[in-house]
């Protein structure tokens, strides 16, 4: 499973999608196996693997240019501003002066975000000030982030590059990631 062995239930307020009915877990207890069955038992070692990430890393340096055009399409269509298009690149200033390690979050967009309210909540409790960046696909999340009273920026690209950009100049000690999309740069780096 793309989630913890400690992962628990709890209640989110407002519906699901989908919904997740008849389930029988009750607030604190762990996630069912049926349910959330284990894919591979180590996502780290699975993305290091010697034959899997040079064929992986190939073919996102094939795919750099039109993704660099997309962006630049999303720059002149004003959907995204020059920093946040570099942002996706890993680039940009941190998000605080402060030079306290960080954790990261990832929620690609405001459903993974809204799922995560409340345990960004409690998980606000047990860090320090301002040691929580949440990161973003989507410019709806960022603002949403944001408005939540996170740090926040875009994420980067699944560039092995971008993404030690990104961890330096964030000073990421911890990562969580809210969704269930692999980025093997992100978990082998």
């Amino acid at each position: 499973r793309l989630l913890g062995d400690d992962a628990r239930f709890t209640e989110r307020p407002g519906r699901t999608s989908p919904p997740f009915e008849g389930h029988g877990m009750q607030e604190g207890d762990r996630l069912r196996n049926d349910w959330f069955p284990v894919l591979l038992d180590n996502i780290a070692h699975y993305a290091r693997r010697k034959g899997n990430m040079p064929i992986y890393r190939l073919l996102l340096s094939v795919l750099l240019f039109p993704i660099a055009i997309m962006l630049l399409g999303r720059l002149f269509a004003k959907k995204e501003s020059f920093s946040e298009m570099m942002a996706r690149f890993g680039l940009g200033p941190a998000t605080t002066n402060q030079p306290a390690l960080s954790l990261w979050l990832h929620a690609a967009s405001n459903g993974e975000l809204n799922s995560a309210r409340a345990f960004l909540e409690k998980l606000r409790q047990t860090k320090t000030e301002n040691s929580i960046l949440i990161t973003c696909n989507t410019s709806s999340g960022l603002k949403l982030a944001k408005s939540l009273g996170y740090r926040a920026r875009l994420a980067p690209l699944d560039y092995w590059w971008s993404v030690r950009i990104f961890l330096r100049t964030e000073n990421i000690s911890e990562t969580i990631t809210m969704e269930s999309e692999i980025w093997p740069n992100r978990v082998a780096i």
